[in-house]
């Protein structure tokens, strides 16, 4: 656990990318320093999953003064505590020791690498304690194992709702399977009682409507951006022919191959569960728990909600290829060949690019500290100049773009509505087009849009065909191109 410790501390030096980095983790560390500073969640900031989240967040953006810093400690808490669980949890079901370094190797590289998102590797981690809660009654018979593996899938309201449903189903359809009525009332009971905590706690704050609205309701705006398997196939296919180094190359045959350890896991789950006779207690919970990851998927299967389904699919497998009695040991090798270079190289890597002066710490405010790689760093920081120097000026514009949390922050320009993530899916039923009778009214005077924006599937094409017909062309700020009356 030692080189688990090592190894896990190096996310606080994995580069700052200009993809999810300046653009979803930053809206993130947005969302919680707003909240640090007093506003509201959901009824002042806009946020689609539960509270739990971004709440935590906010703590640990108090403790360091807002820095992107305190989010990636955050991250590595909620990382050690995923393999913790998976450690274990395949020690407790008695799984050979000599499959724990290529499990561990695995969920290195297909389950905490690409991940980035505090509310989701949060769930991810909840999920994983619901399941070892409910593997706990089926080895010892302990009844009180089933409620808690009942408030903790309550608890997943609090992280994704939708996960919390599956979390639900999941749990439940084992003990159904074998008519187990006590402890399916133990599970619902506690399942109850810390959703209903979950939600009154929302409902104290104030922001209860909107919780409804952005979690709930409007939930069809999110479904109908949704990003199938085959587009992350294309896109990657895309990007293989396209890698300037074969270095690049190799990382892309690495990350394009978890799709194809995602499909191995879940065909071991499957044939297990068909193979296996007799007691199916466990391999029915693996099955069940897999099924409900792989539910989460859907409906943006991309490599990053991969990520975190990749920790119950590598649990499921190996606990189902145990009850088969299916001979592991050529698996075994080829797993350890294959995911033990991927290891050393995302252990190395920091250090690398440092040594090698391809990386450099970050001075833009909430940023200070975190590593980038300077091809980016020079572009990001002339951008960031370029946006602040209008804001000086006395320009106030909404920013539509996906890196819109990082200029926010970057700037110290205020938003002043709800809405730091200008997504299709993040405006709720009517967010864009009251965002669009504001501008109409001068409320918000100016507007500042991203062109690389207007491409990616879930761009506001209302909003965006709105500024760009409506209001008039100013200034090319690098960042975005400003536009007002």
């Amino acid at each position: 656990m030692l080189a688990a410790a090592v190894l896990f501390s190096l996310t606080l030096l994995t580069p700052l990318d200009t993809g999810m980095g300046t653009g979803d983790s930053s809206w993130f560390l947005q969302v919680s320093c707003r909240l640090a500073a007093g506003e509201v969640l959901y009824r002042d900031v806009f946020f689609g999953a539960g509270p739990i989240g971004p709440y935590l967040a906010s703590l640990f953006e108090r403790m360091s003064g807002g820095e992107m810093l305190g989010l990636r400690l955050l991250q590595l808490l909620l990382f050690g505590g995923i393999a913790a669980v998976v450690w274990n949890t395949l020690r407790r079901g008695g799984v050979n020791s000599r499959w724990q370094a290529p499990v561990f190797c695995a969920l290195v590289v297909y389950g905490l690498e690409p991940a980035f998102s505090i509310y989701n590797v949060l769930s991810t981690l909840l999920l994983l304690c619901v399941m070892r809660a409910a593997l706990e009654w089926h080895w010892g018979g302990v009844m009180r194992w089933l409620w808690l593996a009942g408030v903790l899938a309550g608890l997943e309201v609090g992280a994704k709702q939708n996960v919390a449903v599956l979390a639900a189903l999941a749990l439940g359809v084992p003990l159904l399977a074998r008519a187990e009525w006590r402890g399916l009332a133990r599970a619902a009971a506690g399942f109850a009682g810390a959703a209903g905590t979950v939600s009154a706690a929302v409902w104290l704050s104030g922001g209860w409507d909107k919780f409804l609205e952005y979690g709930f309701t409007a939930k069809g705006r999110y479904l109908a951006v949704g990003f199938p398997p085959s587009a992350t196939v294309a896109r990657f296919l895309a990007e293989m022919r396209g890698a300037p180094t074969w270095s690049y190359q190799l990382r892309l045959t690495y990350s394009f191959c978890a799709l194809a350890a995602a499909a191995v896991c879940v065909a071991a789950v499957v044939a297990a569960w068909l193979r296996v006779r007799g007691e199916r207690g466990e391999v029915n919970f693996a099955a069940s728990f897999t099924a409900g990851a792989l539910l989460t998927l859907y409906p943006i299967s991309d490599l990053s909600h991969l990520a975190y389904a990749s920790p119950i699919f590598l649990i499921g497998a190996v606990l189902a290829v145990k009850d088969a009695g299916a001979p592991a040991i050529w698996a075994l090798r080829a797993a350890t060949l294959w995911f033990a270079p991927a290891v050393v190289w995302i252990a190395l890597s920091p250090a690398w690019f440092a040594a090698t002066g391809q990386m450099s710490m970050m001075r833009v405010p909430h940023f200070r500290g975190v590593p980038m790689r300077i091809a980016d760093r020079s572009m990001v920081e002339r951008r960031v100049k370029g946006l602040r120097e209008a804001v000086m000026a006395g320009h106030r514009p909404y920013l539509i773009t996906l890196h819109a949390g990082f200029y926010y922050l970057g700037t110290g320009l205020t938003n002043l509505t709800p809405f730091d993530y200008p997504a299709a899916s993040a405006f709720g039923k009517r967010g864009e087009a009251r965002l669009i009778d504001s501008l109409r009214r001068r409320e918000i005077a100016e507007a500042c849009l991203d062109p690389e924006f207007e491409g990616i599937f879930f761009a506001p094409r209302e909003l965006t065909r709105f500024v760009r017909t409506e209001m008039h062309m100013r200034k090319d700020l690098g960042a975005c191109v400003l536009y007002g009356w």
